[in-house]
């Protein structure tokens, strides 16, 4: 009997486990920031212009196409979130990614190529200002979708 409940709560301990969101933060984005400042204080909440893409020769949708396709297989599926910083001047600094998917990429190097990306910045009261734009990549099998969820 002993064993059936010890039994019991191992396999309960794995759902549990199994529904935790993993997340992986690749970047603490401080290079922004001027000596004892936080980058977060210099933020603002709403912003009257997002953020866009600005890479004109390749579409937002084309660049993680190209990046994905060595990872992308039938069984593909899943989302990634990523976040990404936008600074005033269109820089770029991918910091976190939330996977649930099945596709598992160099994180690195995709930070890597999305850090010399170059972006329209946000602006509020006709000042550029910093925003996190949070993409979703939904994978479907060798295809897959972006979706800005900002």
């Amino acid at each position: 009997m002993k064993f059936l409940v010890l039994f019991f709560c191992l396999l309960l301990s794995d759902k549990i486990k199994a529904q935790q969101q993993e997340y992986l933060l690749l970047d603490s984005c401080f290079f922004y920031a001027n000596s004892n400042e936080q980058i977060a204080g210099q933020m603002v909440l709403r912003a009257q212009r997002t953020a866009t893409w600005k890479q004109a020769d390749i579409s937002m949708e084309r660049f993680f196409e190209q990046f994905f396709k060595p990872y992308l297989q039938k069984s593909a599926g899943g989302n990634l979130k990523l976040s990404l910083l936008i600074d005033p001047t269109g820089h770029c600094c991918f910091f976190k990614v939330v996977p649930n998917s099945n596709v598992r990429p160099d994180y690195t190097s995709l930070k890597q190529q999305l850090d010399r990306s170059s972006w329209n910045p946000a602006s509020y009261r006709e000042s550029e200002i910093y925003m996190v734009k949070t993409l979703q990549i939904r994978f479907e099998g060798k295809k897959l979708h972006v979706t800005e969820l900002d």
